[in-house]
């Protein structure tokens, strides 16, 4: 399709690398390892290269779910492939700054609980990240919360 046909690299706000490889590219390389089979070729040692591939970084103020796994997995990829040609690669599993995050969750608990409107029993992870939400619009909006 049109999509595929236009080799392009972007670089996205986040500063993540997007590649779009020709279609006939692709395709060349999938024919050639399903009549051939994987042509293994190391590169030369004066070549290795370390490489440091950062990957996942889930924001662990909020709750898991499978999207968080795509990085994951794509890093890992990318991590092995690397390595089966011959780089050095260090994988860096990166999960965030997460202190701003964490310190309004408990500034905001500390509250709740001296009030009584929140007891220590409710802080379940659910739970969290509904008291999570509160805070980031509190912090947001309320000048002596985020002080």
């Amino acid at each position: 399709d049109e999509f595929c046909d236009r080799s392009k690299t972007e670089v996205l706000s986040s500063g993540a690398l997007r590649v779009h490889p020709p279609a006939a590219l692709v395709s060349s390389i999938v024919r050639n390892i399903v009549i051939d089979g994987v042509q293994h070729q190391k590169i030369n040692p004066e070549d290795r290269k370390r490489v440091v591939v950062d990957f996942s970084s889930p924001n662990i103020a909020k709750e898991l779910h499978v999207g968080h796994l795509r990085s994951t997995v794509i890093g890992d990829s990318l991590c092995r492939l690397l390595e089966y040609v011959g780089h050095d690669v260090i994988r860096l599993n990166h999960v965030g700054d997460w202190g701003t995050q964490i310190g309004m969750v408990l500034a905001y608990l500390r509250e709740q609980v001296a009030e009584g409107t929140f007891r220590n029993e409710e802080i379940t992870v659910a739970n969290l990240h509904r008291v999570y939400q509160v805070t980031a619009e509190l912090f947001s909006v309320c000048l002596s919360f985020s002080f």
